[in-house]
């Protein structure tokens, strides 16, 4: 069933429905399934995402002055990468004294204090500025997400905050203290995707004293007309970290590049590894296989280390 006329322009996007009303819309109208309901009281033409950005547009007429998209609404709205059980509704929605906490269905709202270093704006959505963004991830994520988050948010190519307002920010706020400031040291404005980020941390925090890598360290190839990035490597050992997603095996033409790029690397006298998502679930086995291809490039531990059950002493 579909509407005879065509729907009123002010329905063009998300409105509430009392404002339907006033448009035109009869009550009948309100129940056709031209038109669907993602929050009670809130009707939008049908057809539409339920992506973050779109559920946070079609929840803004209901959104009272002052509040603002925070937590994980606010981290995916700004691009932050999350784990997939964060990426679902709930949209998370604050809102400063003396407003009242955000109620319904598929809202969770949080009554909070906000200043003008917590407000920002994105996708024409109100929302937590990335500093304060990130602080608010501390009730939720753990600490290798909430490093990745961070990562994302100081990306050279595209930064949205600064470590000087990251730092300001955990200064003020009242929660999570104690892991952000654990974080904090961990952030790199190199590491390019969540997994990345997830590795690095697996090697700087483990217990094997392994180097720390480069993310997104630079290489020249072919006499120096060809520049290619490996995801983490360790120059003084000529050794990079590679991590293959998925998408590396399905597509063929990026299957290819990346075996042409790999020999091109080799060929410069460097050694690759590819960690996958299956590594990244054994972080001990992953740490000791790279632990032993860096000893066998020339890496000396500080520790009693000794790869594949060879004395140090051998």
């Amino acid at each position: 069933m579909v509407f005879r006329s065509a729907l009123p322009p002010g329905l063009a996007g998300a409105v509430r429905a009392d404002h339907a009303l006033a448009l035109g819309v009869t009550r009948r109208q309100l129940r056709n399934r031209a038109l669907d309901a993602p929050f009670h009281g809130v009707r939008r033409p049908a057809g539409g995402t339920d992506d973050v950005v779109s559920l946070a547009r079609a929840y803004v007429p209901l959104l009272p002055d002052g509040s603002l998209f925070s937590h994980v609404t606010a981290a995916a709205i700004w691009g932050m990468p999350l784990p997939a059980e964060a990426q679902s509704v709930p949209i998370h929605v604050s809102t400063p004294p003396p407003g009242r906490a955000r109620r319904g269905r598929g809202v969770i709202g949080h009554r909070v204090m906000l200043t003008d270093q917590d407000i920002g704006r994105r996708c024409e959505l109100p929302v937590t500025s990335p500093a304060r963004t990130w602080c608010d991830l501390s009730s939720s994520l753990e600490r290798d997400d909430l490093v990745a988050a961070g990562d994302r948010a100081l990306w050279f190519f595209d930064p949205l905050t600064t470590v000087a307002a990251l730092t300001s920010a955990v200064e003020r706020t009242r929660v999570g203290r104690p892991a952000l400031r654990a974080a904090l040291p961990l952030l790199s404005e190199r590491s390019q995707s969540h997994r990345e980020s997830v590795l690095r941390v697996l090697i700087v925090t483990g217990p094997l004293g392994l180097p720390t890598p480069s993310p997104n360290h630079e290489l020249t190839l072919r006499g120096g007309t060809r520049r290619v990035r490996l995801d983490l490597a360790f120059p003084e050992h000529f050794l990079g970290l590679e991590y293959e997603g998925d998408h590396h095996r399905t597509d063929r033409a990026q299957c290819r590049s990346d075996i042409r790029r790999l020999d091109d690397i080799e060929a410069a006298g460097w050694s690759v590894m590819r960690v996958t998502d299956d590594d990244l679930r054994v972080p001990a086995e992953l740490a000791e296989r790279i632990a032993a291809r860096l000893w066998s490039r020339g890496w000396v531990p500080a520790s009693s280390f000794a790869p594949l059950g060879r004395s140090c002493s051998s």
